[in-house]
């Protein structure tokens, strides 16, 4: 049997939300998913939940997270905070 393990790239349902996301990548098989630091901050920054909120999240449904996209450029300082957060509270990636 293979050790390969399989990640889900949020940005192939990256039009739903992030705990969506969450939900079909352990519904559909993934042990891990890659998700995107602009859904992050967004659930945040919007009122959703908070980082602990998707950690615990991704810990319910036995998800890996090896790493997180980011693309955005110019961050605001509380953008950076929830992002050192979110770094600080990712377990590494087994």
């Amino acid at each position: 049997m293979s050790t390969f393990k399989l990640c889900l790239n949020a940005s192939t349902i990256m039009t739903t939300d992030i705990m969506t996301q969450i939900d079909v990548a352990q519904t559909t098989g993934f042990v891990a998913i890659e998700l995107w630091f602009d859904h992050i901050d967004d659930f945040v920054n919007s009122g959703k939940g908070s980082v602990d909120d998707i950690r615990q999240a991704l810990n319910d449904n036995g998800l890996a997270v090896p790493t997180c996209i980011y693309l955005g450029i110019g961050l605001t300082r509380k953008e950076r905070r929830i992002q050192k957060q979110w770094m600080k509270s990712n377990d590494d990636w087994q």
